[in-house]
């Protein structure tokens, strides 16, 4: 199967597409296991006296012991006769404790140790700032501690101290991941969703929408996209990067009016999709920065010779932090998580492992932001 193998149950195999079931939690290293449904798990941090016994005996086999402390911080387990009964060795951590132990802070700092040559002193650096500890450049438990905490504040981040490629993107927004962005884009979004949306056509909704994340898109020098009109089976849209154009559901652009939540679901998908066509442009940023040119580019990542040739002529860094972000995304698909990604993709990999994927998980998290956005402006104009 090659890189571009398409997410069960889609289309064409060259397509990134948004796919709807419970959220995953994120994972920054493929071989740890994966958690629950997302539902559990909110309601572990938002009302965890609603959870049953089987929910907390399900979150303790799949992320373990200490971390359902830390989702239970700071609540009490004294509970009526028939709720909730707590295991006599479950210890519920304090919100002010340091989330990983001493293995775990072992394994952190093992992880940058073995990955020198990309997580340079400058890298440290910077990865320090982020989470606000000293910048020394040298990796110590204080700072993995306190990605640990990032991690931990940015759910569905997994809590291991390991800044890679889910948690990078996070700590260090950029492009369409600036907020300024996110909220400029779906003030748009909303003026087309739910102000002229009814007495435009069908192909003046595309061209629209289409037209508002491309103009994201350019403030983040990243080549605009090409729309085509699909039937998408309900699904608001997907990224084709072998066309690099954004396909758009014709069964949503021909209903007359949206609900609130279908019309933040419209602008999240979108901008979602628009995200991949980033990603796909930063790891032929990358390349080009690694010395590859533009047609081995183009050829290596299946992506328009225009596209490759614009990325050879603006390379990104080699040691950046956005060359390390790109590469945490080229690893995933084309590089040494590709077999990976080509199981998730096919017919035995698990909804959750697709949202664990890098590339997945950063643009679920800036589509998500999206939403959060948009519906903040529903708030305000009530």
């Amino acid at each position: 199967m090659s890189p571009k193998q398409q997410i069960k149950g889609d289309g064409e195999a060259a397509t990134e597409r948004r796919k709807r079931e419970p959220v995953a939690q994120d994972l920054d290293n493929p071989t740890q296991q994966l958690a629950p449904p997302v539902a559990v798990n909110q309601r572990a941090r938002l009302a965890p006296s609603s959870l049953t016994s089987r929910e907390v005996s399900q979150l303790q086999r799949t992320i373990g012991n200490r971390e359902v402390g830390i989702l239970l911080a700071g609540t009490v387990q004294r509970l009526e006769a028939g709720e909730l009964q707590m295991q006599s060795e479950f210890v519920v951590q304090r919100e002010d404790d340091d989330p990983l132990d001493e293995s775990q802070v072992r394994k952190a700092i093992g992880f940058y140790a073995n990955r020198s040559t990309q997580y340079t002193e400058e890298i440290i650096r910077q990865i320090q700032a982020g989470v606000g500890v000293p910048e020394t450049g040298t990796v110590d438990e204080a700072m993995v501690q306190a990605v640990a905490r990032y991690q931990q504040a940015n759910s569905p981040l997994w809590v291991d101290g390991m800044a890679g490629p889910r948690t990078l993107p996070a700590l260090f927004p950029s492009g369409l991941a600036e907020q300024e962005e996110i909220e400029t884009y779906a003030e748009e979004a909303e003026d087309i969703l739910e102000g002229d949306w009814a007495s435009m056509s069908e192909e003046e909704r595309a061209d629209d929408l289409i037209a508002r994340v491309n103009d994201r898109l350019a403030a983040a020098n990243v080549p605009q996209v090409g729309r085509l009109i699909e039937d998408l089976g309900g699904d608001a849209g997907q990224f084709d990067f072998e066309e690099w154009s954004i396909s758009l559901d014709q069964g949503i652009l021909q209903s007359e009016a949206l609900s609130d939540a279908e019309a933040a679901d419209v602008a999240d998908t979108v901008y979602h999709e628009a995200r991949h066509a980033e990603q796909w442009y930063r790891m032929a940023q990358m390349r080009a920065g690694q010395g590859r040119t533009a047609d081995q580019i183009a050829h290596e990542m299946s992506i328009p010779p225009r596209i490759a040739n614009e990325a050879f002529g603006d390379p990104l860094a080699p040691g950046s932090m956005e060359a390390l972000i790109a590469d945490g995304w080229y690893q995933s698909v084309y590089g040494t998580g590709s077999a990976h990604r080509e199981r998730v993709l096919g017919p035995t990999g698990t909804y959750e492992e697709y949202r664990a994927l890098p590339e997945e998980s950063d643009a679920w998290r800036v589509g998500g932001d999206v939403t959060e956005a948009y519906n903040r402006l529903g708030e305000e104009g009530a």
